[in-house]
């Protein structure tokens, strides 16, 4: 049994999403705020204002089209002027007690990080002031401190700010390669990244707290392995990886005291998987498949039990059963086959960059 969450209720980095959320339109100084969906027919512009086929993407080189009603959204729009900045934002990640979203906004080469006051009605204090790229911001467990990826010393390097936007931003991680950050695991005791490496291409690390000590190698391989997010209970490390031929997500135990790559790893998705997260309690994974959200239950508590992975199924006596597809190792993690999945928060979104009136 499979289900998917609408677009417009999850966060993604995707441009081009041709039957759903592109992005959130952001024109400060008139108060404008809105999501922006693909088309202009009268369905979508109740809803929210729309992108004109056939206009460039936001983000993309060209003019962009947007339609919107005179009399709703865009009722502000008699005020603006030619350099009035309009901008969406990019990696959005929630606060610990939800109130408040750090955000990525402006042009790629110059972002900014931004927090969003959900209890103020969205309302924006800028985070970072650096001309350079300030990127992929997440929260530490405690909400006291934002990670974040910064270009300022050329490459991609990793900094950590007091959230209260006190203090200098302090270096955590300086190497040659070009880094994205993912998330702190629940504890505290590590923050995920994968870098890019001319040898074995994207790779998962785990650096630990506190700082000062050496970036740890979760997965380094030959194939493409990103957005590794630990279970709540620390156990379980979820991933993209390539190494099927396409993006499939998996679970295999977080060892980060191991060598890397130690312990089996478990099929999830079916037909194809991207950016993972774990729900708070541990017991659902979500993920991309296309331009749908899917899901599916996960068991990390149980040791010796049937192992029910993406589409696979493994008996307690440990003989392999396919439903559909190729069932990977037992193992004491169980997930169910992807199915329908509950909407996430209307306020994750899209990425794009700022583009000027």
């Amino acid at each position: 049994m499979e289900r998917f969450v609408p677009q417009a209720s999850i966060a993604s980095s995707a441009i081009v999403r041709p039957d759903g959320l592109i992005g959130h339109i952001q024109i400060e100084r008139l108060g404008i705020s809105v999501v922006l969906l693909e088309g202009t027919s009268n369905m979508t512009l109740r809803r929210a204002v729309g992108h004109i086929a056939g206009t460039a993407m936001p983000g993309q080189a060209g003019n962009v089209g947007i339609a919107g009603h005179r009399d709703t959204f865009f009722r502000p729009l008699r005020n603006v002027r030619a350099d009035d900045l309009i901008s969406d934002y990019a990696f959005p990640a929630i606060s610990p007690d939800g109130n408040r979203v750090a955000v990525a906004m402006g042009e790629q080469a110059g972002r900014d990080i931004w927090i969003l006051d959900v209890t103020r009605g969205g309302a924006s204090t800028r985070f970072t002031f650096d001309p350079a790229r300030d990127d992929f911001p997440t929260w530490s467990p405690d909400g006291k401190t934002i990670a974040f990826a910064s270009s300022r010393s050329g490459q991609l390097d990793l900094y950590i700010k007091p959230a209260d936007g006190s203090g200098e931003e302090k270096l955590l991680l300086k190497t040659d390669e070009y880094k994205v950050l993912d998330r702190f695991t629940k504890d505290g005791r590590f923050l995920l990244f994968y870098s890019m490496s001319p040898r074995t291409g994207e790779d998962l690390w785990a650096l630990p707290f506190p700082v000062g000590a050496k970036p740890i190698a979760l997965l380094q391989t030959q194939f493409n392995e990103r957005r590794g997010r630990v279970s709540p209970d620390g156990r379980w490390l979820v991933y993209s990886s390539d190494d099927s031929g396409s993006q499939e997500i998996y679970v295999r135990p977080f060892t980060p005291e191991a060598p890397a790559g130690t312990g089996a790893k478990y099929l999830v998705s079916k037909g194809g998987g991207v950016r993972p997260f774990w729900r708070p309690d541990g017991k659902e994974l979500f993920y991309l498949n296309g331009t749908q959200v899917m899901a599916a239950d996960i068991d990390t508590g149980r040791d010796s039990r049937p192992v029910r992975l993406g589409a696979c199924s493994v008996p307690r006596q440990g003989r392999r059963r396919a439903r559909a597809g190729t069932c990977r190792p037992t193992a004491s993690a169980s997930c169910s086959s992807p199915r329908p999945a509950p909407a996430v928060p209307s306020h994750l979104r899209s990425s794009s960059t700022g583009r000027r009136a």
